[in-house]
């Protein structure tokens, strides 16, 4: 994947300052050890810093960048995955450059907030807008002289921010302004470029701290959900503030020391019939012999709550869609060596046509209607499953699961 962005902040106990990547939400100050939580209304919003050297007035035009994997399902009928780490602008189709390039990853980022004394204006394209712009420039896929045929595709656990680019207007012309470098000259019958007045996004800031019972919260930098370790409680981190997420675990046996989080999905699809146990048997070909009971026993889809790269990913889901998991129960102790819940609750749905798509053998018949196959998530559980540690992985006998460690490293997602 690129590099990380890293973006600066103080600390708002002590003032120090922090590096942070651009995922982190949860930081310990290296200096006073205060524990808080980053958290905005909608999307995180960062500027790139102009050149000090510029006289001129400088004004912030806003880029729409994700971070993710894009999943495709085509007539080559393979579900394939790009990485996409793509910006795009967001205001003034034509005037601005399109992208930013690799300039983020390069370059220190500050959060745009009131506090930097700037005003940064809203985009005027919605993200879901330029999905299609983003997606049509990665690599075109062709059978013969023909652009293959997708079907459906998706983004999965992406990551969508602002970025605020500098700019400046001399000698009739716009202006970069990081290196100062002309960009065009103003059309005829322009004086100036004035984007809308700003609109301000305050950062929330939240002590680390258990709402229930005042305890310090365990987690790690890019984590979404948090442990209090004294009153057994796990908080989700929302928009607003911490919310208490109860989470199951599935039995363990004895050495099973890891828990890995999941996602199980309780849905209702439209288009396709797979409500029941039996009906996943059926459309996936099963070597089983379908039992009565099946057709009465729901159907829950398992999406790896933690980033792991796209083949993993699929399989992890694939394999556990198939095995629906049992033996699951509330636990009333802190669970062992729980592994970073990161990719959000909201963004697991994201994955569901594709795990169903790649389930299904009769994809000849049920691909081309990939688009109007409906999925609504009725109900979500986190569950957390345990293994065990040995020689690079982690397996889990009873599920017949393993994953090497090397998979669980930050970064090889998104």
């Amino acid at each position: 994947m690129g590099g990380s962005w890293t973006v600066e902040h103080r600390c708002t106990q002590c003032g120090a300052p922090i590096t942070l990547e651009e995922t982190d939400r949860f930081i310990i100050c290296p200096f006073c050890r205060a524990k808080i939580f980053l958290t905005t209304e909608d999307h995180f919003r960062y500027y790139l810093q102009p050149s000090t050297k510029f006289t001129e007035e400088i004004f912030y035009i806003p880029y729409w960048r994700v971070r993710g994997i894009v999943f495709s399902c085509d007539e080559e009928l393979e579900v394939k995955s790009s990485i996409v780490d793509a910006t795009y602008c967001g205001y003034g189709a034509g005037t601005y450059p399109e992208s930013l390039g690799l300039r983020p990853q390069a370059l220190r980022l500050r959060f745009a907030t009131p506090e930097s004394g700037k005003s940064f204006c809203e985009p005027s394209f919605a993200f879901h807008e330029i999905f299609e712009k983003i997606y049509a420039g990665l690599p075109q896929r062709q059978m013969g002289n023909l652009p293959v045929r997708v079907f459906y595709k998706s983004f999965v656990g992406e990551k969508v921010s602002v970025v605020y680019a500098p700019f400046f207007i001399k000698n009739r012309a716009l202006h970069d302004g990081i290196l100062g470098k002309p960009l065009k000259p103003l059309k005829d019958g322009m004086s100036n470029i004035e984007p809308p007045d700003g609109v301000d996004h305050p950062l929330k800031v939240i002590p680390a701290l258990c709402p229930e019972c005042g305890w310090d919260l365990e987690g790690n930098r890019d984590s979404i959900v948090f442990f209090c370790t004294n009153c057994n409680k796990a908080w989700y981190l929302m928009e607003h503030g911490l919310e208490q997420k109860p989470f199951l675990v599935i039995k363990g046996a004895e050495g099973q020391t890891k828990h890995l989080p999941f996602w199980r999905i309780k849905v209702d699809v439209e288009g396709l019939q797979l409500r029941s146990m039996a009906d996943l048997a059926h459309v996936a070909n099963l070597p089983v012999i379908v039992r009565e009971e099946w057709n009465s026993t729901g159907l829950h889809f398992w999406v790896p709550g933690f980033r792991v790269h796209a083949p993993l990913f699929l399989r992890l889901a694939r394999l556990l869609t198939l095995q629906q998991p049992g033996d699951i129960m509330e636990y009333e102790e802190s669970i062992a060596d729980p592994q970073p819940a990161t990719l959000p609750m909201n963004d697991a749905p994201d994955s569901l046509k594709v795990i169903i798509a790649s389930l299904v053998t009769m994809k000849k018949r049920i691909w081309p209607s990939l688009g109007a196959i409906l999925i609504k998530a009725v109900h979500t559980d986190l569950v957390y499953i345990p293994f065990r540690e040995q020689e690079g992985e982690l397996f889990n006998p009873s599920l017949k699961v393993s994953i090497a460690k090397n998979a669980l490293k930050y970064g090889q997602y998104l």
